[in-house]
């Protein structure tokens, strides 16, 4: 039989015996709990309660209120009128776990699975790390994951480490990382060792963690990358030198009036201290030196070279020789004087040759020429042979004769029959030069004197001998040529056509401009453009931005218009468009949210969303499911049409289903705060929404 005072009803239907307890570990115990509650997944609680006045239950009139305060064990109490007594809890120090808050989240990099715990379930598993409130070993429910790339996890982590410079983890879930391979470097947090190839210049065996930590050794270079070992260090090739580490190339050529050989790291090599000093390299003794008289050496030599024919050196240590023999003379290899006349190292130039600047040997004045003159300094000393005559041989004192007719000579030929009459001329007997057909005609044989007249498809420019050359020319493209035909652009293709194709006879075979393009210049072989975006030109276009509504417009409502369009594209589902001139898709308006737009080209939304759904920006149909575009209006929410989003129950109702028009009121000794499943009221409390 229930105590008064003591034994009372429990909100769960049970009846109190009035015996209690500090409310155990792992458990939370709110105000008026007649059953310990557990700590919820995610948390655990290895603290208990006490009465800081004592485990007894007591009673005493509260001076300000006139109620009775219930606590154990007291002797002197007193019976309360029913509708006097208030029941309040003891005091409790800082133990008292009474609201779910009191329940200590999981700690970082251990997990609690279960509810009701008084420690954690165990550490984070390895390859992943669990934060704060983690409920398992993979960390989830704390925002834990997987461990990322570039980091590693062992067991217990409570957060994802770096990997260190010269390791990787290119995979998730890595419990350590993995060491860099050659010919790589791996910085701090390096997912993907392919990113950082060994630079030029350097080499990286495995485990490099920068990329200059092994730079190739001075003598040295190295031009490629992603090298593993300083084998792949290059000796520096003769005639150039290498005078630093980390050389991606050659520092330079050796010193002019120098020569170098392989590995040298100066560009004045002498074998005295010319070696390296590298790890895991010989020394690489470097030998060179001046250049010796009679020799030159330019930049980059790797050995001297022979004072060249048509020069002269006469010092040692040149770079180049000192000068070239002197016009009218002509030097060998090894001469020592501008103008030699022993015979044996040059000589002057004989009559009907001549010798230039730096002539190794004389050359004859070529067929063409003549001269009678000795020590000629150049071949246009050479004298040419005059027009309407010929030279056939070299080394002549006077032309060889006259040229013949049906043949042109111009001055310096070398036979009688020296040029052709070309077609699109003639050529009288003796003809210094061909004569160009007059306009209107043409030739297409050598050798004539009369000229053919022109055909329709064609044109004949007296102008221009190379069009009218061997046949009349063809009419270009842009243009038409009927019979008679003087130039090439004497009849072009009007505005708003073009015409691709030669050989065109008549007006009529221009065509109209294509649809998306314009043509708005005549004689057009092909259309001036595409037409401007935000406009639809049509056949026969004549500007890019038409409005004259025939040849072309600004783009119409509910469709884009990208530039050079043959016609207007439609705006796609689930967007519309009311304006004229859209350019791309991206001007068409996304549908808006509590509509849908069903279908292509619209101008405006098709409807308003349906009833139980919501339909965010861009919907394409009124109920929507795809979570992205709107969807089922979910649990505690009601939809009604044209929702753009989800609305919340208001207190005092609630709604456990989907697809809700409306949120259903909160029955009777229950309270709705949060939209879901009522909660029965407590008894001897109210509530707004409770009924007594």
């Amino acid at each position: 039989m229930p105590i008064p005072g003591i034994n009372f009803r429990n909100p769960d239907g049970n009846i109190s015996t009035g015996v209690g307890g500090p409310c155990p570990r792992g458990h939370f115990c709110p105000a008026g709990t007649s059953l310990p509650l557990p700590c919820p997944l995610g948390s655990f609680s290895d603290r208990s309660v006490f009465c800081t006045h004592g485990n007894e239950l007591c009673m005493s009139r509260n001076e300000n209120t006139s109620l009775l305060v219930l606590s154990f064990g007291r002797s002197d109490n007193v019976a309360p009128s029913p509708l006097s007594l208030s029941v309040s809890l003891c005091s409790w120090d800082s133990l008292h776990v009474s609201a779910q808050s009191g329940c200590s989240p999981c700690p970082p990099g251990q997990f609690c699975d279960v509810e009701g715990l008084v420690q954690p379930s165990g550490l984070c598993r390895e390859g992943f790390y669990c934060p704060r409130g983690a409920i398992s070993p993979i960390g989830s429910g704390g925002g834990g994951r997987p461990c990322p790339a570039a980091h590693y996890c062992p067991a217990g982590s409570a957060q994802p480490l770096p990997c260190s410079a010269g390791t990787y983890a290119n995979l998730t879930g890595r419990a350590r990382c993995s060491r860099c391979r050659a010919g790589y470097f791996c910085p701090e947090r390096t997912s993907t060792y392919s990113s950082f190839p060994c630079p030029p210049g350097f080499y990286c065996p495995d485990g490099t963690r920068y990329a200059t930590e092994f730079p190739c050794p001075r003598g040295y270079y190295n031009p490629e990358p992603m090298t593993q070992s300083v084998d792949s260090c290059l000796p520096c090739p003769p005639g150039h030198y290498c005078e630093k580490e980390r050389l991606t190339a050659v520092s330079g050529k050796c010193k002019a009036g120098w020569f170098c050989v392989s590995a040298a790291w100066n560009s004045q090599p002498f074998d005295l201290d010319n070696y390296t000093n590298a790890n895991c390299l010989c020394p690489a003794t470097s030998t060179g030196g001046k250049c010796q008289e009679g020799y030159y050496c330019p930049e980059g030599s790797s050995e001297p070279l022979l004072c060249p024919p048509g020069s002269f050196c006469n010092t040692s240590g040149l770079s180049e020789p000192t000068g070239l023999c002197f016009p009218g003379y002509y030097c060998t290899g090894g001469a020592t004087h501008p103008k030699p006349t022993d015979g044996l190292t040059g000589n002057i130039c004989p009559p009907g040759t001549y010798c230039g600047v730096g002539a190794g040997e004389p050359a004859l004045c070529p067929p063409g020429t003549f001269s009678s003159v000795a020590g000629l300094p150049g071949e246009r000393n050479c004298q040419l042979c005059q027009e309407g005559f010929y030279c056939e041989d070299a080394g002549l004192e006077a032309p060889s004769g006259p040229c013949t007719e049906g043949y042109w000579c111009p001055p310096g030929q070398t036979a009688r029959t020296a040029l052709p009459c070309p077609t699109g001329h003639y050529c009288p007997e003796g003809s210094p030069a061909p004569v160009v057909c007059p306009s209107g005609h043409y030739q297409p044989l050598e050798k004539q004197a009369t000229c053919e007249p022109c055909e329709p498809g064609y044109y004949c420019d007296g102008r221009d001998a190379l069009l009218n050359a061997s046949n009349p020319s063809p009419c270009p493209k842009g243009h038409y040529c009927p019979q008679g035909t003087r130039s090439s652009t004497q009849y072009a293709c009007p505005v708003g056509t073009f015409n691709p194709r030669e050989l065109l006879e008549d007006v009529r075979g221009c065509l109209k401009c294509k649809p998306g393009k314009f043509c708005s210049f005549t004689g057009l072989s092909a259309p001036s453009g595409d037409c401007h975006a935000g406009f639809w030109c049509k056949a026969g276009a004549q500007t890019a931005v038409p409005i004259d509504g025939q040849s072309g417009m600004p783009c119409p409502p509910g469709h884009y218009c990208p530039a050079g369009a043959p016609s207007p594209v439609p705006c796609p589902l689930g967007s519309w468009s009311n304006s004229t001139g859209l350019k791309s898709r991206e001007e068409c308006q996304g549908c808006p949210g509590g509509s849908y737009c069903a279908s292509a080209g619209l101008t405006a939304p098709t409807a308003p969303c349906s009833a139980g759904f919501y339909c965010a920006q861009g919907a394409t149909l009124p109920s929507p499911t795809d979570g992205t575009t709107g969807g089922l209006c979910p649990e505690k929410h009601y939809c009604p049409k044209g929702s753009a989003e989800p609305v919340p129950c208001q207190q005092g109702t609630y709604m456990t289903a989907t697809q809700a028009t409306k949120c259903w009121p909160c029955p009777s000794g229950s309270y709705c705060m949060t939209g879901g499943e009522p909660l029965m009221c407590p008894p001897g409390f109210s509530h707004s929404y409770c009924r007594l």
